[in-house]
């Protein structure tokens, strides 16, 4: 990966230009560059569509993508851990709705990463 020209997804992580891996008898970190960088997936899945490089994406941003044939996987067998984080403003009292999301979205992710789900795990290149 380190020499191949990858889309960074960049300001969700401090060390967002280093993809982390595990996959069958092995784990291990890369640090990525490339021509594009963008805050928004996406903006990743077009440049990646129109061949400026790899990235890693969310599958559910790009199913119909690998449907097509347009994108496919790099590393099928690898899985790839992004962080998640909900931002609210601090106060002695936290909206019921945003309550709510949060302890749906720890739920989720708790179920997604026990049977393996879909949660940002696929590096895709266009074909």
């Amino acid at each position: 990966m380190a020499r191949h020209s990858c889309l960074a997804h960049l300001n969700s992580d401090p060390y967002d230009r280093i993809w982390r891996f595990s996959g069958p008898g092995h784990n291990g970190s890369v640090r990525v560059d490339g021509q594009f960088h963008s805050n928004s997936a996406l903006a990743l899945r077009k440049a990646a569509l129109a061949g400026l490089g790899i990235a890693l994406l969310p599958e559910y941003c790009i199913e119909a993508d690998f449907a097509a044939g347009t994108l496919a996987p790099v590393l099928p067998l690898c899985t790839v851990g992004r962080p998640v984080v909900a931002l609210y403003p601090r106060s002695p009292h936290i909206p019921q709705k945003v309550r709510l999301l949060i302890d749906f979205l720890v739920k989720w992710f708790k179920h997604e990463s026990a049977h393996e789900g879909r949660v940002a795990r696929s590096i895709t290149a266009a074909l």
